[in-house]
């Protein structure tokens, strides 16, 4: 199926809709709904709205109660650009082409659609705001935003790439990286910030592709697969503020101990010596650090805590760990935390496995079964290892945190 992108051009109408406005506005040849929102200071919602509703179901990210201020935008219109204000925030629309500026406290352009990005023959280097039909997904939605020269971007959650996105493009979508040679990653969160004043949260739990001047320096994009577009734009003339929208759309997380902010060591699958990980090998390393006088906190244990064939069901593996209670008391005396390694997954051959089985605490496929897949890591230990290139994953089941009874 041929993929047909609509760009969005020009505004043809628009009206009040409750606290929001609604703009009708052509697009290479159909007419697609925008809207627009100023729910609190500093933080203006933007929805692409999809032409037909999809049977596919979204989850909302934003925090459990969150609600929006009321006050409906006032409305500045004249024929070049419609400005709405609400809150002391405004939000210039342009007419033709049309672009969105958001400005910061002190009137400077922080953020702004750039629809213009092309070459010296008009050929885009990037698609306008706008959407797609066709191809793997009923629609897909996008908005395209200007990059200044000095401009450098932060966030998107867990990555192994450098720390200032700017020229990489990414994909939100949580998934196992065997390591970290590239940028996926188990922990994506789609919100970005940006040095310049402004941050972008996506409210969508779809797979999102953010391509932060990889296609060219000029301009970003935020690509999500899946109808409509669900995108908070926060204001604010430094990042901490930046961060404080976002954590008051999403929530506000307590503050770890502080001992969690230090250094964590971790002898992985086996110590540097090839020697396998077990109760006295875990006390001599730590021995060693506090006699080598190198800062630790914390010691971390992989899964080899517990039985083989046994992940995870909480319980410690008694031939290589015959006192985990001493073991834990002694490395507290030594001034350690211990961190045990646990997932969410249940080998098919435990205990554990059957009960969730019988009482429906997993992710099941269409017809009812449940769906076990190649997630639970295998064993370790050097005398267990694989030849290179064979199955290191069991097949396990997924617990359905949906489900209150499994969470419990």
């Amino acid at each position: 199926m041929s993929v047909k992108s609509h760009g969005l051009r020009r505004i043809k109408s628009f009206e009040r809709s409750g606290s929001a406005v609604r703009f009708k506005v052509e697009a290479d040849g159909v007419l697609a709904t925008v809207e627009l929102s100023i729910p609190a200071s500093r933080i203006i919602r933007y929805k692409i709205l999809p032409i037909e509703e999809s049977p596919t179901e979204r989850f909302d990210l934003l925090q459990p109660g969150w609600t929006p201020g009321q006050d409906s935008p006032s409305i500045d219109d004249n024929d070049e650009r419609i400005i709405l204000e609400a809150y002391g925030t405004q939000v210039e629309v342009n007419r033709d082409p049309w672009t969105i500026v958001v400005r910061d406290q002190d009137g400077r352009s922080a953020f702004y659609e750039y629809p213009l990005d092309v070459d010296a023959r008009a050929e885009p280097h990037s698609k306008p705001s706008g959407f797609d039909e066709g191809g793997d997904e009923s629609t897909a939605s996008r908005v395209t935003f200007g990059l200044d020269p000095e401009e450098s971007l932060f966030g998107l959650g867990e990555k192994f790439t450098s720390i200032d996105k700017r020229g990489q493009r990414i994909v939100v979508w949580n998934e196992n990286p065997y390591g970290t040679p590239d940028e996926l990653a188990y922990k994506n969160i789609p919100f970005m910030v940006s040095s310049r004043g402004y941050g972008l949260f996506l409210n969508d739990s779809g797979r999102s592709i953010w391509s932060l001047g990889s296609e060219s320096n000029a301009a970003g994009t935020v690509d999500v697969e899946g109808p409509g577009l669900d995108l908070f734009i926060i204001i604010d003339s430094n990042m901490k503020g930046v961060l404080d929208g976002y954590a008051d759309l999403t929530g506000h997380a307590p503050l770890p101990p502080r001992w969690s902010f230090g250094v964590w060591m971790s002898p992985a699958g086996e110590h540097v010596m090839g020697d396998p990980v077990d109760q006295e090998s875990l006390l001599a390393l730590a021995d060693e650090l506090r006699r080598r006088q190198i800062p630790s906190d914390v010691l971390h244990l992989d899964p080899l805590w517990m039985r083989d064939k046994h992940y995870c069901d909480f319980e410690w593996d008694r031939e290589w760990f015959p006192d985990p209670e001493g073991m834990i008391a002694t490395l507290k005396e030594k001034g350690f935390k211990l961190c045990l390694w646990e997932h969410p997954y249940i080998d098919v051959r435990s205990d554990m496995y059957r009960e969730g089985k019988e009482k429906g605490y997993f992710i099941k496929r269409s017809d009812g079964t449940v769906y076990d897949v190649e997630l639970v890591i295998k064993p370790m230990r050097i005398s267990q290892w694989r030849e290179l290139g064979e199955r290191r994953y069991d097949l396990g089941g997924i617990v359905d945190f949906s489900n209150p009874d499994a969470a419990k």
